[in-house]
């Protein structure tokens, strides 16, 4: 065991009370240095320091309102002098998220107060080679940019929402995903390209995680999420009270055979329920081929349809039995290109008998929209630049940003 200390450092203690105040900022949006010092506690003489250091880097600006520091009430017959009030400058920096799937990718930038300013998008051929990745990814990323009008180093750090495992420091592997490229150091890699840090996690964690923080997920601290896309990934999501961050498990469970029968017909749970496979089928009878179709057709009662998911239903009513059994979670979200075809399956599912559990827990339903992702990533970049030890939480956010 390595018994060697090491002391903070003057420049780290200048760094971490920065970010403290910073942090308050983005509670309260305006705020004077005689409140920062109350709230956090600093030294008046170490927050102006501070605060005009951050003036200094453009990070912040004095406000054209001002307000009197004793809220307008006479203090010892007099009133009390105005407060200066400041306020963040919103294109001091900027955060990028982008998610990605074997079809498409995906970005969303927002700005140093937290409001998306470009959002854009992309279909390929997904790359058969980690260097061919990192290639697609730096070029898109570096296309975003321009013509999102968005300087290269304003941005403090990217987010990337992935359709695999993501392993320590970033490491991509080849568990949740149909692809030859596997434990690759995609963050890094990228990285060496672009002199800003990256931060890669699952899609279907960040989906957990956003729902979690800012969703119908809050109250919840043990959240099991399945998703519909390709090989079905179940993440075991328990969110640490102790140490204010979330730790998660992926488990590809399409590949798993959910009866004799199916295993004798060479069938696993993402043949039958994976969302592809379930719109190759309807497709084939039905000629509808989008997911929107296919709840139109469930809400004018379709029997065809209706009929082909019931093929679905039993297996997945199983599947959702086994991982509540098997992890007891708090909650259990179903997540789809669709909340109607979530909830429509999810009703199917209570109602066929087999999920009978002894513990009710409550089945949500969800959308898993690639934008949302995206835009998730981008707390994987404010967890590290605030590093507080605890998680980041967008303050006062929009419907559009949440996963609900």
């Amino acid at each position: 065991m390595d018994s060697t200390f090491s002391p903070l450092r003057g420049s780290d203690v200048r760094q971490q009370n920065e970010k403290l105040v910073l942090n308050y900022f983005y509670d309260k949006q305006l705020t004077s240095q005689a409140e920062i010092s109350v709230k956090t506690g600093l030294k008046p003489s170490t927050v102006l320091r501070i605060f005009a250091n951050l003036v200094q880097r453009g990070e912040i600006r004095l406000a054209s309102a001002e307000e009197p520091a004793n809220g307008g009430q006479p203090r010892n017959g007099k009133l009390g002098r105005p407060a200066a009030y400041y306020e963040l400058c919103e294109n001091a920096h900027h955060v990028v998220g982008i998610s990605f799937t074997e079809d498409a990718i995906y970005c969303t930038i927002v700005n140093f107060t937290l409001h998306v300013v470009y959002r854009c998008s992309s279909e390929w051929t997904f790359p058969q080679t980690g260097d061919e990745l990192c290639e697609q990814i730096g070029g898109f990323l570096a296309g975003a940019l321009a013509d999102g009008g968005i300087p290269a180093d304003s941005v403090i750090g990217v987010g990337l929402g992935c359709p695999s495992a993501i392993g320590p420091n970033g490491v991509l592997t080849k568990t949740t995903f149909r692809s030859p490229i596997s434990d690759f150091p995609i963050a890094a890699k990228l990285a060496e390209r672009f002199p800003i840090p990256f931060f890669a996690q699952n899609n279907t964690v960040l989906a957990a995680q956003n729902m979690h923080r800012y969703g119908e997920c809050e109250a919840f601290e043990h959240i099991l999420v399945l998703s519909l896309e390709q090989t079905m990934p179940l993440v075991n999501f328990t969110h640490s009270l102790r140490c204010g961050s979330g730790d998660s498990s992926v488990f590809p469970v399409g590949g798993i055979c959910q009866s004799f029968y199916a295993a004798i017909k060479k069938e696993t749970l993402s043949s039958i329920a994976e969302e592809r496979a379930i719109l190759r089928r309807v497709r084939q009878l039905t000629g509808i081929g989008e997911l929107s179709g296919v709840c139109q057709a469930l809400d004018g009662e379709n029997r065809i349809v209706q009929d082909l998911l019931a093929d679905v239903v039993d297996p997945l009513a199983l599947c959702i039995r086994n991982a509540i059994s098997t992890f007891e979670p708090d909650c259990f979200v179903l997540l789809s290109g669709s909340k109607a075809f979530s909830e429509f399956l999810l009703r199917r599912a209570a109602a066929s008998g087999i999920m009978n559990l002894e513990t009710a827990v409550p089945l949500i339903a969800a959308e898993n929209n690639p934008y949302y992702i995206a835009r998730s990533s981008t707390d994987l970049v404010y967890d590290w630049f605030f590093n507080a030890g605890l998680p980041w939480r967008r303050p006062d956010t929009t419907p559009e940003d949440r996963l609900v």
